[in-house]
């Protein structure tokens, strides 16, 4: 029979039984620190604003505050994309939890600068031709994220144009020549205008300075229509590339809804705001333990399309009643 418990051994119980449930007081003093998230881009802050609020709201949404279990690290390049690797050198330094990266040279930098922190991509056009993985589904070593596939996207921007010039003879196509996808995308026009029997010019633009050159020489080409790329500088500048194109009444299409919305003609892309909100997510997941090459890189599945009709009135364009059923939008 056991022995009864004296009082000494009742109170020692009960101190025991109190320390499984209680947690010890220093435990209850040292909170869990702030996880680092780093954010890379090569735009600037007013190029990414809107990306940037979807981010942080997708982070907020799954758990993850800033200022409070969460600090936001952030550097831009403000399109001078030598400095990216200065940049993803800082944050390594700092010890990041994750790197988010916003451009193909930002995603480059992230890359070479560390093989162990976890890199998600935020927007990059061509994953795999820019060699950031070397495949969608197992991208392996620690990075992974999403594409918007700019090659097949500018084709169908391309068409898109034509549908709505069927007699023009000459467009063009305004990127960055620093931006790998954006040559690439460029190299698919020329091939397919051949096949369509028509030219596809490159008009570089790497910031402010070149736009207006740029269009003055459209204008001595006679370019019918114009494919303005998904670049950071392009999406920056967007009123000023609006402003220009009606002024020398060239039609355009934009890989962002900004465009149509800032006066633009048409634009034909993915929806920005839940792709970054679909980067918080990978974020999400690598945080609570996800490898990152286990996370296949996503890509868009559904595309929207834009269309300023007050635009088109201007540019004395009628547009194909086909196309205006098709848009997910038209602002009258």
């Amino acid at each position: 029979m056991p022995r009864p418990l004296t009082r000494r051994g009742a109170l020692a119980l009960g101190a025991f039984l109190l320390s499984l449930s209680v947690p010890a007081w220093g435990a209850a003093q040292q909170p869990t620190p702030p996880v680092r998230i780093g954010y890379l881009s090569g735009g600037s802050l007013a190029s990414d604003r809107a990306w940037r609020h979807a981010f942080i709201e997708g982070l907020r949404e799954l758990g993850w505050t800033t200022g409070q279990n969460a600090i936001l690290h952030e550097r831009y390049a403000d399109g001078t994309f030598e400095r990216l690797p200065k940049l993803a050198d800082d944050l390594v330094h700092l010890e990041m939890n994750v790197i988010v990266t916003v451009t193909t040279p930002a995603a480059q930098a992230a890359k070479r600068a560390t093989t162990t922190i976890p890199i998600v991509i935020a927007a990059a056009g061509d994953v795999l031709g820019s060699g950031l993985v070397p495949s969608i589904a197992h991208p392996d070593g620690n990075i992974t994220g999403l594409s918007f596939l700019g090659t097949e996207l500018v084709l169908k921007q391309m068409d898109l144009l034509l549908e709505i010039l069927p007699k023009a003879a000459r467009l063009a196509f305004m990127g960055d020549p620093r931006v790998p996808p954006e040559v690439a995308m460029f190299r698919e026009l020329e091939v397919a205008g051949r096949s369509r029997k028509i030219s596809v010019r490159f008009f570089e633009e790497r910031g402010a300075p070149d736009y207006q050159p740029a269009f003055a020489r459209m204008a001595r080409e006679r370019i019918g229509g114009l494919i303005v790329g998904a670049n950071v500088g392009n999406q920056e500048h967007r009123n000023l590339i609006v402003e220009l194109a009606a002024r020398g009444r060239i039609p355009a299409v934009y890989a962002w809804r900004e465009g149509p919305e800032a006066g633009g003609l048409v634009s034909y892309g993915d929806n920005r705001p839940i792709r970054y909100r679909r980067a918080a997510a990978y974020v999400d997941r690598i945080l609570r333990g996800t490898r990152p090459g286990d996370l296949p890189v996503e890509q868009p599945t559904t595309f929207e399309l834009v269309v300023n009709l007050r635009t088109a009135h201007a540019l004395g364009l009628v547009l194909p009643a086909t196309l205006l059923l098709r848009a997910d939008d038209v602002i009258r």
